[in-house]
């Protein structure tokens, strides 16, 4: 059986010992060796089933690594409003390969500005398509100048779902 510490959140794996022939339950030891009583237990301790994993979701961390969290609920009002944040932003994925496209198209768009594309204007034809209009600085096409920028442009432009 696990258990929860309600302060703190530790987790414990623990197992009731017996004392008499009736089997009546009077002390909890943990696998780390601490003995709770029953007393303690009611008071300090919750029982714990791990999370299911859609509980939890993915988002890019401020060094560029991917993270993986819980969703908080919203009695944990400072972490439920990080959630919230990341949700505003497009920051928060159902899966890691979902999180890591993210993070390929996002260093997508900084190649493409470094190589100076910037994007002008739009408009809708009559089909009911947008298109995109984009420039370079240098009036150098991104084929000659650099070849993966039109590998960049694919990626965020490519038609995919």
């Amino acid at each position: 059986m696990k258990l929860r510490n309600k302060k703190t959140g530790h987790i414990i794996e623990c197992s009731v010992i017996c004392s008499d022939e009736n089997l009546s339950p009077r002390l909890i030891e943990s696998n780390e060796g601490i003995p709770i009583t029953l007393a303690e237990l009611n008071e300090e301790w919750e029982d714990y089933e791990e999370p299911k994993e859609s509980e939890y979701y993915w988002y890019i961390g401020y060094k560029n690594d991917i993270r993986r969290t819980k969703y908080h609920h919203i009695s944990d009002f400072a972490d439920n409003q990080v959630t919230v944040t990341r949700k505003e932003i497009g920051n928060c994925f159902e899966s890691l390969e979902e999180a890591e496209k993210a993070v390929e198209k996002l260093k997508a768009w900084k190649r493409l500005k470094d190589g100076g594309i910037t994007f002008k204007n739009w408009t809708i034809n009559q089909t009911g398509t947008i298109d995109c209009f984009a420039t370079w600085g240098d009036n150098i096409p991104p084929s000659r100048k650099n070849p993966t920028l039109l590998e960049d442009l694919d990626l965020l432009f490519g038609g995919e779902e």
